[in-house]
């Protein structure tokens, strides 16, 4: 049975407003989607309600099956991390997602929220087909709006997709990543 939660913290890439088709998507005829992502604390209560979520789908939790990036490996252009001390969690649905206020009220958006928008993101949990969690998107509540504009096409193919984001430095082996993943879990 699928597992439903809310999370709290810090929202980015959201597509949330309107569907998002990468051009991968469209040259395969895909449909787009809503999505977004999320920073949560690493030893957070919420790392905790998702990591029992994911266990109570019979889904083992380490770095493979939760896909969790690592905001402290993940790096902007100054090679900083994106998000210190924080797991990104990106989830997606191809239906409309529900968009409310602090009090909450349906929000009527003309564009994505502003990224580094302080969020709760409400998702369903389910164990794919490979055994590992798939994450989808609810809901979304704006609890403050945060004052970084949305990533523009561009930045967000860079900063998401291409170099130098990297999930992991390219010195560390995968093997090196998952035992650093794992240890982190315990």
């Amino acid at each position: 049975m699928a597992q439903t939660i809310e999370l709290e913290g810090t929202g980015s890439f959201f597509h949330v407003h309107e569907k998002y088709q990468s051009q991968y998507a469209k040259d395969n005829n895909y449909d787009g989607s809503y999505s977004m992502q999320l920073a949560i604390d690493k030893n957070s209560p919420e790392f905790e309600t998702l990591k029992n979520a994911v266990k109570a789908e019979g889904i083992r939790t380490n770095s493979a099956t939760m896909k969790l990036r690592d905001g402290d490996k993940v790096l902007n252009r100054e090679k900083e991390p994106v998000a210190p001390n924080q797991w990104l969690l990106s989830a997606k649905s191809r239906f409309n997602v529900s968009v409310v206020d602090i009090e909450g009220n349906e929000l009527e958006l003309t564009a994505e929220p502003n990224d580094e928008s302080h969020v709760v993101m409400a998702i369903t949990i389910k164990k794919n087909r490979k055994g590992e969690a798939a994450y989808y998107l609810l809901g979304v509540q704006i609890i403050e709006q945060g004052d970084k504009e949305p990533f523009k096409q561009e930045v967000y193919k860079f900063c998401a997709f291409g170099k130098p984001a990297e999930s992991k430095p390219a010195e560390q082996t995968d093997e090196e990543f998952n035992e650093e993943f794992d240890s982190n879990l315990e």
